[in-house]
């Protein structure tokens, strides 16, 4: 908790200015990234939650559009076409990675009573039809 109070500040006209400077790699474009960010994310729950209110302040209308919001706004395309949900076909599984449990905690930020099956379901196809 130290460590997110450190990145708050308080702006001259009252507003909280959330520092996302100490995020090692805020758009992950291969997978050294990939992998440094998810020692960091198991390093403090702070770096957790540091990374939690950067997605979730990038919202969207709903669950799916916030879910795919959070992952474009994370993951290059060239990064997402090497990723699926289950590592099927020596590509890196989503579901066991840190990053996929911080972005269902960052939709579920902004909504409470999203579902991991609409979470689940809405990342499987975007990493399953990625556009480059």
């Amino acid at each position: 908790m130290r460590a997110t109070l450190h990145n708050i500040r308080i702006s001259n006209d009252g507003e909280v200015e959330v520092n996302f400077s100490s995020i090692p790699h805020r758009y992950l474009e291969t997978r050294e990234h990939l992998e440094q960010t998810e020692n960091w994310l198991e390093l403090a729950d702070a770096n957790r939650d540091l990374l939690i209110e950067y997605l979730r302040i990038k919202g969207g209308d709903t669950v799916e559009k916030n879910t795919r919001r959070a992952f474009k706004k994370l993951v290059s395309p060239e990064l997402a076409r090497q990723i699926n949900y289950t590592g099927k076909g020596g590509k890196i599984a989503l579901k066991t990675l840190g990053i996929f449990s911080v972005v269902i905690e960052s939709v579920r930020k902004n909504y409470p009573a999203a579902t991991d099956n609409i979470i689940e379901k809405t990342a499987k196809h975007f990493f399953r039809f990625i556009k480059v």
